[in-house]
């Protein structure tokens, strides 16, 4: 008995142990299932031929065979509807699938209309094709070429360039097991060299390739050891074949090297396999920890929202009575008191002001921050409706206020005015706390189809490094809190969001520390 007789013999053996090992490494998958079943009518159709090899009854062993092979084209079309996630669409077709190979094994089993007789060839012996069996074959070549259809729509439609890679490997795989088909000549009375058995050791090594390079299955990890061991099985066959003593020390030496080599790589590949599960835990352990931290933040954020809205009203009503204070609506205030009623009036207005960043902020991170969008949104309009309220606030501070808007009026925007007029309030606001003496100067401009807000100071300036981080939440510039101890770094986070989210963009520009800061709106012109 030569490697050819046997090679069905050990085919069978690393199929079968390669889809039962598949299988129960992750039984609960659908796919897994079907290649285990696709595997064992396979090891049938092998395990058959090794017993025709040796001669004995070959009519009833061919008939073996053929309870395995009537079932290749069912449960390959199922395997490839699985695979390309189209079981419910197509499940008709599965089951009419099955049922067919299941009137092709009953007239193969029980009657001669399927195989009969017996013809001895070159290579071997065969039984002879009967009506049913060329109805088989219309079903074999029908239901592959299903299969092969799915597949390369499949292939060809998903964007994924790791599952393109993996669907050639498949599609791969399965041509080298259809090349089984050629040992269906010598049924048709053809003499023809057994390569068909060749086909269940190359569908092993490419299935075997695509797992371990792509997880095919979900059994990478392992499936260098079944190789290891399939390598070891053949080399151990090629000293059972030697005929001579010299063919027997010379596979005996390569056997010998195989197995330490075999040996090396078990031992670093259990090794590796050891650190992955270790990676593995700590991964896990991360992924639940990070789970753990946005349900926190998630918490954070709605506490936020609440205390905000809870916090909201009452500022509200003491920021009015105060300012009917303010205007003698009780009396007239002596000068002392005055000054007093100014100081919490502005201290509210810095909670009013912190109370609406916080809000933003929530309604930003949980993406529930709603926009009024207007068209004909005029610069000029905001600018003119703020003027006042920082006139005086830079009267109090001693700082020239300069408001320079063009003669020709500016195009108009589309844009949610109320949070616009919030965010330019606040660049002016910051502007004055942040300047001691000088000028704050806001100015508007049109320049192509672009409108623009400059708000530029004398004041305390920004260096390069405060620059890059300016924007982000709760960054306040390195010197800001000397000048000004109040801020939380929110307004201008919040600023940003609200005027990206309408299509614009805000900057700012500094020639240094202590050289004054521009900040920059711009607004795109409605078309």
């Amino acid at each position: 008995m030569t490697i050819i007789h046997i090679l069905p013999l050990i085919s069978m053996f690393f199929v079968l142990f390669f889809g039962l090992f598949v299988f129960f490494r992750n039984w609960r998958s659908y796919l897994n299932f079907i290649f285990m079943a696709f595997t064992i009518v396979n090891a049938i159709w092998f395990f058959g031929t090794f017993m025709i090899f040796r001669g004995t009854d070959v009519l009833f062993w061919d008939k073996f065979v053929y309870c395995g092979v009537v079932f290749i084209p069912s449960i390959v079309y199922h395997f490839g509807v699985i695979l390309t996630k189209q079981a419910k669409k197509y499940q008709l077709y599965i089951i009419l699938g099955y049922v067919i190979s299941t009137i092709f094994l009953i007239l193969n089993v029980f009657t001669t209309h399927f195989v009969d007789d017996v013809w001895h060839y070159t290579w071997g012996s065969h039984s002879q094709a009967r009506f049913f069996h060329h109805v088989f074959l219309v079903f074999f070549a029908t239901y592959l070429a299903l299969f092969y259809s799915l597949v390369i729509a499949y292939y060809r439609s998903t964007d994924s360039a790791e599952d393109r890679s993996r669907t050639r490997y498949v599609l791969l795989s399965f041509f080298f097991l259809t090349l089984g088909a050629v040992g269906f000549f010598p049924a048709y009375g053809v003499s023809i060299y057994p390569i068909a058995y060749f086909s269940g050791l190359l569908f092993s090594v490419t299935a075997g390739y695509a797992i371990m390079r792509y997880d095919f299955l979900g059994v990478r990890d392992f499936t260098y050891q079944i190789l290891i061991i399939f390598i070891n099985i053949i080399a151990v066959a090629q000293i059972i074949t030697s005929r001579t003593q010299t063919e027997y020390l010379g596979q005996g030496i390569f056997a010998l090297l195989i197995m330490l080599l075999s040996y090396v790589l078990l031992k670093n590949m259990s090794h590796e396999y050891q650190q992955k599960k270790q990676l593995i835990k700590v991964r896990n352990e991360l992924a639940r920890a990070n789970m753990e931290l946005k349900k926190l933040d998630a918490s954070k954020s709605e506490f936020i929202s609440i205390a905000s809205h809870q916090l909201r009203t009452p500022l509200t009503a003491i920021k009015g009575y105060i300012s009917l204070i303010l205007e003698g609506a009780y009396g007239q205030n002596a000068d002392r008191t005055q000054d007093a009623l100014n100081k919490i009036f502005m201290a509210n207005e810095r909670l009013i002001q912190l109370v609406e960043d916080m809000l933003n902020l929530t309604r930003i991170e949980s993406g529930r921050l709603e926009y009024k969008m207007e068209d004909g949104v005029r610069i000029e309009d905001i600018i003119n409706e703020i003027k006042d309220v920082f006139t005086l606030r830079a009267q109090e501070k001693q700082l020239e206020f300069i408001i320079a808007l063009p003669e020709k009026p500016l195009p108009a925007i589309t844009a949610d005015k109320m949070k616009l007029r919030e965010v330019v309030s606040n660049v002016i606001d910051n502007a004055m706390k942040y300047t001691a003496e000088g000028f704050v100067r806001v100015s508007a401009e049109d320049r192509d189809g672009i409108v623009r807000i400059v708000v530029e100071d004398s004041g305390m300036g920004i260096s390069p490094e405060s620059l890059k981080t300016l924007f982000t939440k709760f960054s306040r510039g390195t010197d800001s809190t000397k000048t000004y101890t109040d801020g939380t770094g929110l307004g201008l986070y919040v600023g940003k969001n609200l005027i990206e989210s309408q299509g614009g963009r805000i900057y700012a520009e500094s020639d240094g520390v202590g050289k004054g800061t521009r900040f920059i709106i711009e607004m795109p012109v409605t078309r």
